[in-house]
């Protein structure tokens, strides 16, 4: 387990760099208006952090005997994953005709109902929460230019 921790973490930590790398090909902007490589640099750089920490903690544990590794009692579930990429297909397709809040919201909802089963009560109110928080960022804070869909919102 400890390798495959370590193996991971120089994947994402590889990842974060040669994206790091292609987001400083593209203009920065300025902190007022930020340009098409600011974003993806933070995302970068996050990435990075986070991929020196887990390889940090993954290098620090001891590597534990075999027979002490305790077989997970669920099965991998490979539905999910093909849930999952139709849905984000489903999503970029129709982003321009349902609009990004009723998107997010449904993509939200499948995922908290469906992938990690959770009550319905629980599974609305992730979805709106996600959405609504999704949505004034994006409108309101950086004022982007998002889909607002037939209904107009």
């Amino acid at each position: 387990m400890r390798s495959a921790k370590i193996w991971c973490s120089l994947f994402w930590l590889l990842f974060a760099v040669v994206m790091g790398q292609q987001a400083s090909r593209l203009p920065m902007g300025e902190m007022r208006e930020p340009g098409a490589g600011f974003f993806p640099l933070l995302i970068a750089v996050a990435t990075g952090i986070l991929a020196l920490l887990a390889l940090i903690e993954a290098l620090k544990t001891k590597p534990t005997p075999l027979q002490e590794e305790a077989p997970s009692d669920e099965p991998f579930r490979w539905w999910s994953i093909a849930i999952i990429l139709l849905a984000l297909i489903a999503y970029a397709l129709t982003l321009p005709t349902a609009g990004f809040l009723l998107n997010t919201f449904l993509f939200m909802l499948l995922l908290v109902k469906v992938i990690e089963p959770q009550s319905w009560t629980k599974s609305l109110l992730a979805a709106v929460v996600t959405a609504v928080v999704s949505e004034l960022f994006f409108n309101v804070l950086l004022n982007a230019q998002i889909p607002k869909g037939f209904l107009g919102f």
